[in-house]
């Protein structure tokens, strides 16, 4: 028995499997709210094994994504399929809020010392997944408990202070 009670899932005389709880925003959905230039996304979550809390996409090698890789969080910047940023931690329960614009990239987890890269460019994306990448094909095993957008590239102070 789950430790808490999901959405009444119908069965008729056998067992079934809840599906993953994916959502994604693309088009005007998405373009309406997006800054291209700068933002910080801040997630607090919990997962059991690689996957994505939040994927950022464009066409094929541009993305950027907060991810729970298999040593913790993760916060990532692709464009052309480059590596422009890239910063990991050990935490399996994290508050984590990563910043981008171009030049200027940071990621702060549990309120822990902001990292940075002061080099690469952002990518051109133009839809969101939460929970998943947008196809869905890897999906969090976990939970978001508070997920938040804010279309500026915040202080590094303020990265520190929102995780703790």
């Amino acid at each position: 028995m789950a430790a808490f009670a999901t959405s009444y899932i119908p069965t008729q005389a056998s067992q079934v499997t809840r599906a993953a709880d994916n959502a994604s925003m693309l088009g005007d959905n998405f373009a309406t709210w997006f800054n291209a230039t700068e933002g910080t996304i801040y997630i607090d979550a919990t997962a059991q094994s690689p996957a994505f809390s939040a994927f950022f996409g464009g066409t094929s090698g541009n993305e950027f994504y907060v991810r729970q890789a298999s040593s913790g969080p993760s916060f990532a910047v692709v464009v052309g399929g480059v590596t422009q940023a890239n910063f990991g931690s050990s935490s399996l329960i994290a508050k984590i809020a990563n910043a981008y614009k171009t030049n200027n990239f940071a990621s702060c987890v549990n309120g822990g010392a902001v990292a940075t890269d002061t080099s690469g460019n952002i990518p051109v994306v133009s839809a969101l997944g939460i929970g998943s990448t947008l196809t869905g094909s890897v999906s969090i095993n976990g939970h978001i408990r508070s997920i938040s957008y804010y279309p500026t590239r915040l202080p590094n102070a303020t990265l520190q202070s929102i995780t703790s």
